[in-house]
């Protein structure tokens, strides 16, 4: 009986929900969330079942003065509850039922005032019954009415986008709302609103493990494994058994210098999958700190071949530098710049590849591009104030060594450095 009773509620508040919105569309909300526990639930058949208890008592009633009346109400009510199962899950949001109920809603309000409203109005005049002019003007009244308030509420219920906006700012943990509008915010290239979407929906609802997985990957993906580790802190329990979930914590982990404990959460996650690319960049990392580069550089193309990008092909590279192959990481720097053209850590490597096959422009533009990035970026900027000194720009190399001066943390000896080689 408690695996139905949640559905049951959904059901039927969903399609009360509805009515309400097509009633006043100005002040209802285009979605609703589910129950949360089977007392949510109960509280909610409960309430359902008394307001159509009414509505059901008041179509009775009214059968006995206009059948047609009665039977127009009940279509309403019947409509609403059909669309409020329709336009769920992947059909969501539930404001996307109003063009289907709105004509009905009103259609039928229209019916009454001509009818209802229209008697009592001549009646109260001391008249036996309105014209049908009159009942014309009440009907069109009413229409109006309805009309205007679409018309008030249409910047949040006028296009799928608004409508999302709307649900999701009365529902931010709706996981697949919020997927669906992260989605068209990437589309339209916004990065930053799509992981605040996320990261709303994450803070609304911790079961909301769609959500938490991607904002957890994308926070490994740029090296912020506290942030990583925060995500997975606020996700409930079942979000960390998810597939590659004990991987990306293995991770975290070791990115955080948890060494012991990525250690082990690194085992298990191979031991459910030899392939996890995350708890095998874990590894990599791992045997970076262990300065044991040999099996460093083996787990990172076992890393990258089992599909973790980004940091894995950026530290492979940064290997290969070191032991002066520059052809191999110049090839995973760009294979990584194609997948994101703003990687920093990518461009900055990059950049220093050039500096040291001296290609002179290469270089320059890609310091400067990482400084347009991340303004805070010594090494960049140390690198350009060496760069542009090195081939004579001495006005440039001292606009880069005063400004590596005003971000430079008290003792940083590498001012002392660049003074001397601008003197």
């Amino acid at each position: 009986m408690q695996s139905l009773l949640i559905p049951l509620s959904d059901w039927l508040w969903r399609g009360l929900a509805l009515l309400w919105l097509a009633l006043a569309p100005y002040a209802a909300k285009v979605e609703v969330s589910s129950a949360h526990s089977v007392l949510e639930a109960a509280v909610r058949v409960a309430v359902a079942g008394a307001v159509l208890g009414v509505l059901g008592y008041g179509v009775v009633r009214l059968a006995g003065r206009s059948r047609l009346g009665a039977a127009l109400v009940a279509v309403a009510v019947v409509e609403a509850l059909a669309l409020g199962a329709v336009f769920a899950g992947p059909r969501a949001p539930l404001g996307r039922g109003l063009i289907w109920l709105f004509p009905v809603v009103w259609g039928v309000v229209a019916f009454h005032a001509a009818g209802s409203l229209a008697e009592l109005f001549a009646r109260s005049q001391s008249r036996e019954s309105p014209s049908s002019r009159e009942r014309a003007g009440w009907a069109a009244a009413a229409v109006v009415f309805g009309l205007l308030g679409v018309a008030a509420s249409y910047r949040r219920i006028g296009s799928a986008d608004a409508l999302l906006v709307a649900a999701l700012r009365s529902e931010p943990g709706n996981e697949t709302l919020a997927l669906r509008f992260r989605d068209a915010e990437q589309r339209r290239g916004d990065a930053r609103g799509a992981a605040q979407t996320l990261r709303a929906c994450v803070s609304a609802n911790a079961d909301a493990c769609g959500c938490a997985l991607p904002l957890l990957d994308a926070a490994l993906e740029r090296g912020a494994y506290a942030e990583a580790g925060g995500i997975l802190v606020r996700a409930a329990p079942r979000c960390r058994e998810a597939p590659r979930a004990s991987g990306m914590l293995a991770e975290a982990l070791a990115g955080g210098g948890e060494l012991a404990a990525a250690r082990q959460a690194a085992d298990i996650a191979l031991a459910k999958d030899r392939s996890d690319p995350h708890a095998l960049y874990a590894k990599a990392l791992l045997a970076e700190q262990d300065a044991d580069l040999t099996l460093a550089r083996h787990l990172l193309e076992r890393a990258i071949t089992a599909g973790r990008g980004g940091r894995a092909r950026v530290d492979l590279g940064a290997l290969l530098f070191k032991s002066g192959e520059l052809a191999g990481a110049r090839r995973l720097f760009e294979a990584t710049l194609h997948d994101d053209p703003n990687d920093v850590p990518a461009l900055y490597d990059l950049a220093l590849v050039d500096q040291t096959e001296n290609h002179y422009h290469p270089a320059r533009e890609g310091y400067l591009k990482v400084l347009r990035l991340d303004p805070k970026n010594l090494d960049a900027r140390y690198n350009l104030a060496v760069l542009t000194q090195a081939i004579g720009a001495r006005s440039e190399a001292e606009h880069h060594v005063a400004e590596f001066e005003k971000a430079a943390a008290p003792g940083d000896t590498r001012l002392a450095a660049l003074k001397r080689l601008v003197q």
